[in-house]
């Protein structure tokens, strides 16, 4: 896909970190409702991550992993910050985060499809993609790849439609099995 084969641990955690980014990222999210407060847990979580990542079994889900450690650091922020005014029970925490993790579940597999029809794609189309969802400002792309910005929106939505379809025939196979 975009990155280079891992040759050592660190890349390892990277690759899973920035895999299951938003997975996580919407998780906080979901448990504190506050986009400031979830961008100061998230810190937090990628280096209790880091420091624990010796511990995790690589044949395991990172994700939900990832989400547990979250969840804890979560509780600790709470205890810290105390008067917040509006939380959740821990029952209510448990419940969301049991639903989360099965979605989570799901998604992950969606993931590997996306990843398999990514390796359909040209080498170009999958450069591209890369680039665009790295930020890299359009008006770069289009010195990039010499061509103009409307075109390269039109590829764009045009292999995101590719990907899509790609993504539910797979699904739908798997679910014919």
């Amino acid at each position: 896909m975009c990155q280079r084969d891992p040759g050592d641990r660190s890349e390892q955690f990277v690759r899973l970190l920035k895999r299951h980014e938003r997975q996580l990222n919407a998780y906080v999210v979901s448990l504190v409702h506050n986009w400031v407060d979830a961008e100061d847990i998230l810190q937090e979580v990628a280096v209790d991550l880091w420091r624990r990542f010796d511990a995790y079994d690589p044949g395991g889900d990172f994700g939900a992993w990832a989400c547990t450690v979250a969840y804890y650091q979560v509780l600790s922020y709470r205890r810290k910050k105390g008067r917040q005014r509006l939380h959740f029970s821990q029952q209510s925490d448990q419940l969301l985060s049991a639903e989360i993790a099965a979605v989570s579940e799901e998604t992950s597999g969606h993931q590997d499809i996306l990843g398999k029809c990514l390796d359909k794609l040209s080498e170009s189309d999958r450069s591209f993609l890369c680039a665009y969802y790295s930020w890299t400002p359009i008006a770069v792309l289009s010195q990039q790849f010499a061509r103009k910005a409307a075109s390269l929106y039109k590829d764009l939505s045009n292999l995101r439609r590719g990907l899509r379809a790609c993504v539910e025939r797979a699904v739908r196979e798997e679910e014919r099995r």
